[in-house]
């Protein structure tokens, strides 16, 4: 990639930034060359360094400003607004290796060094002359017999501990040592990590950091179409000033995977902005926007797999939202009025208002439960399993694998695939609970089919037996009630609706004007009308469950062994 290429295409000049730091060797080879690390940018600093052993990171540390090393901790040693203990042990750990005495005292003197203390130790006044002493060996005393400090039993960095409270002692004076360590007697606990909490993210602002609370407000979807229509139509573009800090700040390589290839219509949308402030402006709001998804998941801490999950759902709704945005705006160049946040919040409340509409659908039968989903068929299953899926997807027509949603193209079909559903499951239930009651009143048994027991049965099978009976004249004879085909009346099907190609039989499908004409019929025959849709849904079922057999060349003992239809266990061959 040439230089003017990346100062083109925003995107491509992160990725281009984020080669430059990916893994703690990285690191190494800019403190051999004499480079000042303190313009590394936090968010691929804390990652490169996050598989890295303590006495690595201790190595490291000496060569990074204070922002930087706080900045650090900061991300590592929260857990949404609460300490992480195991994070407050790691950085213990770390500063113990430390050989620089400024680095150290910067550590053991900090604020957050303090409520990590009281978070993990008990530290209480000590009377000489009256001792008190706590049940076990679990304590020490301070260098000047006036604090008692009990740790947990499992603890193992006990030595290491007694040296940071001698330093302590021996850099800041007694006095000063033991005030600042008698703040975790008399202080509260909750209101100083409230207060360092509120201190921390406004630290980490200037990074780039999003807190986990205020990242939930990105993943807030709006309610309905017509708030992300007013949004959309309201919306006035704001570009805030930025300080040499947050301009400086970039995304680890690990976070830019999902974003690697493909977003043309991104990219083509950047490159229309061509004022450098606001160019500046959209590179530190997709940081942001970055870092925000990665707090709510805590992908930094989890690994590449993590943050390449949340990289992926994000990158799906930045493209849809880009193309719903640009359809209602479709003479304005995009960014100058929307950034990377706004995009994100009008394709996950797209996506989040389709899922919604499929849970509420859901949730009024009984097949939410793991013990009757099975009914739905394995079309239906397949929908929700990829509609709820962590990127959103849907298998199109004559796709082989389902497909993410990330253009209104795929949005429209798998909302029109939701609207059948949706509008299908009260009669699917009906379906389910008549079969039900058949099961009850013992009126079905195992014998009576070949390739399936009555358990396994579902409205797939149902529905191609159904439009099966009816193409051959069943439903205006006496034997309509029957629930099955017989091998002769499939292998009747199969010629008149199925060309054979090579030894196999293809459904002719939809352009046939006959399946078409019968379709239509069955439709209307059963009251499905309604349902929009529904011709779609019958020949997708019959393409899955019949393509692909030679009928004509097989045992009864290989019909055993399909789905589709419901085969009777008898036949008129």
């Amino acid at each position: 990639m040439t230089e003017p290429e990346i100062k083109k295409d925003l995107l491509s000049q992160l990725l281009y930034e984020a080669q430059a730091y990916k893994k703690f060797e990285d690191i190494e080879k800019l403190v051999d060359s004499g480079m000042d690390l303190s313009m590394i940018p936090i968010q691929p600093l804390y990652v490169s360094l996050q598989n890295t052993e303590p006495d690595q990171v201790a190595m490291i540390l000496p060569k990074l400003s204070s922002e930087q090393r706080q900045a650090l901790r900061d991300i590592d040693m929260w857990q949404k607004d609460t300490v992480d203990p195991n994070a407050v042990y790691h950085w213990m750990e770390i500063y113990s290796k430390v050989t620089d005495d400024k680095v150290i005292l910067e550590f053991i003197t900090s604020e957050d060094f303090l409520l990590a203390f009281k978070n993990q130790f008990t530290i209480q006044t000590f009377d000489v002359e009256d001792p008190m002493y706590p049940d076990g060996d679990n304590y020490f005393l301070t260098e000047d017999n006036q604090l008692l400090i009990e740790y947990p039993e499992d603890f193992d960095m006990v030595q290491e501990l007694k040296e940071m409270i001698r330093r302590l002692y021996a850099d800041i004076g007694v006095e000063n040592a033991y005030a600042f360590l008698f703040k975790m007697v008399v202080d509260s606990y909750q209101l100083m990590e409230e207060e360092q909490y509120q201190e921390k993210k406004e630290r980490l602002r200037d990074f780039g950091f999003v807190d986990y609370f205020d990242a939930l407000s990105y993943n807030s979807p709006f309610m309905n179409e017509a708030q992300i229509d007013g949004f959309i139509k309201t919306k006035k573009g704001e570009t805030g000033d930025l300080d040499a800090v947050s301009a400086n700040q970039s995304l680890h390589a690990s976070s830019l995977v999902p974003y690697q290839s493909g977003m043309e219509g991104l990219k083509g949308a950047l490159e229309k902005v061509s004022d450098e402030k606001r160019q500046q402006f959209l590179h530190f709001n997709f940081v942001r926007l970055v870092n925000a998804r990665m707090t709510l998941e805590d992908a930094l801490k989890n690994g590449s797999l993590a943050m390449t999950k949340v990289g992926n759902q994000t990158r799906q709704c930045l493209e849809l939202g880009l193309e719903y945005a640009s359809s209602k705006a479709p003479k304005e160049v995009i960014f100058e009025r929307f950034d990377f946040v706004d995009l994100y919040k009008i394709g996950h409340s797209l996506i989040e208002l389709t899922k919604k509409k499929i849970k509420k659908a859901m949730s009024q039968t009984p097949f939410e439960q793991d013990e009757f989903e099975y009914f739905l068929g394995m079309y239906w299953n397949a929908f929700l399993e990829n509609s709820h899926d962590d990127v959103a997807k849907y298998k199109f027509d004559g796709s082989s694998k389902p497909l993410e949603i990330r253009d209104l193209e795929s949005f429209e079909l798998w909302n029109q695939a939701t609207e059948t559903f949706t509008t299908a499951l009260p009669f699917v239930l009906t379906f389910f609970k008549s079969l039900e009651n058949l099961k009850a009143g013992g009126l079905l048994n195992d014998q009576f089919y070949l390739n399936y027991e009555v358990d396994n049965i579902d409205f797939e099978a149902i529905m191609i037996s159904s439009f099966i009976n009816f193409v051959g004249g069943h439903y205006e004879e006496s034997s309509a009630g029957k629930m099955g085909v017989t091998i002769s009346e499939l292998k009747n099907f199969y010629h008149k609706f199925f060309k054979k190609n090579d030894n196999e039989y293809l459904i002719k499908g939809e352009e046939d004007p006959v399946l078409r004409e019968q379709t239509a019929k069955f439709i209307e025959k059963f009251g499905l009308t309604q349902i929009p849709r529904f011709d779609r849904y019958l020949y997708q079922i019959m393409l899955e469950q019949l393509n692909g057999y030679e009928v004509d060349g097989m045992t009864e003992e290989d019909f055993r062994h399909i789905g589709g239809p419901i085969l009777l266990n008898y036949s008129n061959n």
